[in-house]
């Protein structure tokens, strides 16, 4: 049904390893992940849990969040292939991100550009968010990081 519906359309997949596992993935959404882009047909998945995951979720996606607190150092392992980062890396970046800003500031990846971006918390409504550093990881400034992943 999901790959037969016409497009445009984005799926959004909350905790993506309830709807597959390492070894399984429906065949419709594995699809509409791997081909999707010329019919409009683009998916937000979204798990705490990257290693029940399927892979195709994650070597097929374009941009990646890793989100604060860190995940586990299974799930940091299973992801720094992707992004092309040592999983030691990923967890001190994250921790120092969660140090300096709290809950819901992010590295950002972008596999076109191969590019890991240190991003300020995520602002949610009726929460105060403390200010970005001037800098990312790569030493562009969070404001140009937030404007790219906005974009």
């Amino acid at each position: 049904i999901i790959w037969e519906t016409p497009g445009p359309y984005i799926v959004w997949v909350d905790e993506a390893s309830e709807v597959s596992s390492p070894n399984w993935c429906p065949a419709g959404l594995r699809l509409c992940v791997t081909q999707g882009r010329e019919p409009e047909k683009q998916v937000i998945a979204v798990t705490q849990r990257l290693a029940e995951i399927h892979p195709v979720f994650r070597s097929q996606s374009e941009h990646i969040f890793l989100m604060v607190p860190a995940p586990i150092m299974l799930d940091l392992k299973t992801l720094s292939g992707n992004v092309r980062r040592e999983a030691t890396w990923l967890d001190r970046e994250l921790g120092e991100l969660h140090g300096a800003h709290g809950d819901y500031s992010h590295l950002w990846y972008c596999r076109d550009t191969d590019e890991m971006r240190r991003c300020a918390p995520i602002p949610l409504h009726g929460r105060e968010v403390p200010a970005a550093s001037d800098e990312d990881a790569e030493g562009v400034d969070s404001d140009s990081c937030e404007a790219s992943a906005g974009a």
